[in-house]
């Protein structure tokens, strides 16, 4: 993990990384530094690191139920990171970005093994089921004083920006933009990691799921900085 006394180590040397990889593919980048900007608002991500421990002691008990998903937030909550540098949102963004996503799943502690560890297809039922853990996630998030910001993540992350997600329906800019960020980096690890009923995808499969989605399931512009930080931000 690399939430609490060592997330701003770990920003830093996230955007050295992009910056170098910048420079060595498009000669330049200047514009990267307002993603250091000083932090705003800095009393909403206070209690956010404060309470990491907590955030960490969820995720863990969720991986330990599933072999197939462990390490999946973790992964998602460093892809949200690289992408939000890349970006360029300021400091107090990323942070609350990738707390959310650290814990975008948290509310699958609440789903019955007997669906959330069924190895073949679910049955409509099952999957209405499934999708009550955004609910489910935010209902935990919100009786966690401090917490409160990581909710609409949590929540929205399975919105789509066509509006045929769930579970509101939200569609374009009325999704919040942290889930916006969170359904991409969400969909590439689902895309690149085996599961019971599929191999993995490559990364230029998944690469092009991505592109063929950009303002279908996803905020195109989001989509953009993605697609041009591919390398970078896997």
């Amino acid at each position: 993990m690399f939430f609490g006394e060592n997330f701003y180590t770990t920003v830093i040397s996230e955007t050295s990384r992009l910056a170098d990889w910048e420079t060595a593919h498009y000669g330049d980048s200047s514009h990267l530094m307002s993603a250091m900007d000083g932090l705003k608002d800095i009393s909403i991500v206070v209690p956010i690191i404060d309470q990491s421990a907590i955030l960490q002691t969820l995720v863990k008990l969720l991986d330990k139920r599933d072999a197939y998903t462990a390490f999946h937030s973790e992964r998602v909550s460093l892809m949200a990171l690289r992408l939000c540098l890349a970006h360029c949102f300021p400091l107090t963004k990323t942070i609350i970005i990738t707390s959310m996503a650290l814990v975008h799943d948290i509310g699958k502690i609440g789903i019955p093994d007997a669906i959330l560890l069924k190895r073949g297809p679910l049955e409509d039922e099952e999957f209405d089921r499934i999708k009550q853990h955004t609910i489910m996630g935010a209902d935990i998030l919100r009786q966690q004083k401090g917490l409160e910001p990581l909710c609409p993540g949590v929540l929205h992350h399975h919105e789509r920006w066509d509006g045929k997600g769930y579970p509101e329906g939200l569609a374009g800019e009325d999704i919040p933009l942290g889930a916006r960020v969170i359904a991409v980096c969400d969909s590439i690890d689902a895309m690149l990691s085996n599961r019971v009923y599929r191999k993995a995808l490559t990364n230029a499969q998944a690469y092009e799921e991505i592109k063929k989605n950009r303002g279908i399931a996803y905020d195109p512009d989001i989509v953009d900085t993605c697609l041009k930080y591919w390398e970078h931000i896997l």
